[in-house]
């Protein structure tokens, strides 16, 4: 049976299985046998490509690092400083045996190279797993190599679209020329998420932000890193919108000393750091009124209720106080 299969299987049949609450240790012992049925080698390539892979179940993942390190008698390297022409043919050969040692060994000593070395390795990691690809991808989006563009663009038009490709994704995205990446826009926001690819593509020629796409917080993100103009009721507008949808009684455990640090979790992150960044001054203080107003009628409450009573009496204000706004725009802060 080939790789990919065995990675569809683990996907789509072994992930419902394991987030079953009723699923029986029977149900979920057959995926196990199925992984124990491997060849070594196969299941060293079902190991490298769960590193990018988010949709199997845990267990399973740790299962096979288990099975490799207990089970499977692999050809170990040597214990000494092969060179790295070695460990990059060793790497590239699947028929050697010492594939998955090499990756490893390689990705180690990967920061201690020259440049052109490590171009050597980002190069014969493009051309093999989706693991090592994605590995590549995420160091050149980091440290852009220009030559090593073209083995970019088609370690990406040949990976297997059934998977993510995250490290990839970022590296076409940020470094591509932006004529094809706009070409690649919705394969890319497949592997990273629409928000991202608005948040590098926004402002070129003839890309349209479809901002029904964009959640909430995505879209505060988008407008805070392209610098858009945006008025102060649509910010707000935005934030309640947000408040709205948010699951208030679900979203936190109780904040023992102060209930409004849970409620920053869900709101903080990226919508506070946004609102920043526009400029919405205003806006922050009215929340910031809003907050504390929230926190002093849940200091009136046992501990045990706190955090709903506060998320009630906020939720409360920000969708029924009125927001008195004179500005039509704000200016972005420079980022």
């Amino acid at each position: 049976m080939k790789t990919d299969a065995i990675l569809d299987i683990l996907v789509n049949d072994a992930f419902p299985v394991y987030s079953s609450s009723v699923a029986t240790y029977a149900d979920k012992q057959i995926f196990k046998e199925i992984l124990k049925s491997l060849p070594k080698e196969q299941l060293m390539d079902v190991n490298e490509l769960l590193e990018y892979e988010f949709g199997v179940p845990w267990e399973l993942t740790e299962y096979i690092g288990w099975l490799i390190n207990e089970h499977v008698v692999s050809t170990p390297i040597p214990r000494r400083n092969e060179p790295i022409t070695t460990l990059i043919r060793w790497f590239s050969d699947k028929k050697s045996g010492k594939s998955s040692d090499a990756f490893k060994c390689l990705k180690q000593r990967y920061p201690y190279q020259s440049q052109q070395v490590q171009k050597q390795i980002l190069k014969a990691f493009l051309s093999r797993t989706a693991s090592s690809a994605n590995w590549a991808g995420a160091r050149l989006s980091e440290d852009w190599i220009p030559s090593l563009a073209q083995d970019l663009q088609s370690s990406w038009e040949r990976r297997d679209t059934r998977y993510s490709h995250g490290g990839l994704a970022w590296a076409v995205l940020e470094h591509l020329p932006r004529e094809y990446t706009t070409s690649q826009q919705e394969a890319l926001a497949k592997d990273i998420g629409y928000g991202n690819v608005c948040s590098v593509l926004g402002n070129e020629p003839g890309f349209q932000i479809d901002e029904t796409r964009l959640d909430v917080p995505s879209w505060f993100f988008v407008m805070s890193r392209l610098g858009k103009k945006v008025a102060l009721q649509t910010m707000w507008d935005k934030l309640r919108e947000y408040f709205r949808e948010l699951d208030w009684e679900n979203s936190h455990p109780v904040a023992e000393v102060n209930p409004s640090l849970g409620y920053m979790e869900d709101v903080g992150p990226i919508i506070l750091p946004a609102l920043r960044q526009m400029g919405a001054t205003e806006i922050l203080v009215q929340h910031a009124k809003m907050q504390n107003a929230a926190v002093l009628e849940a200091a009136k409450v046992d501990e045990a209720t706190r955090m709903r009573v506060f998320k009630k009496a906020m939720k409360e204000r920000v969708l029924n106080d009125s927001f008195p706004l004179k500005q039509d725009n704000v200016s972005i802060l420079p980022m």
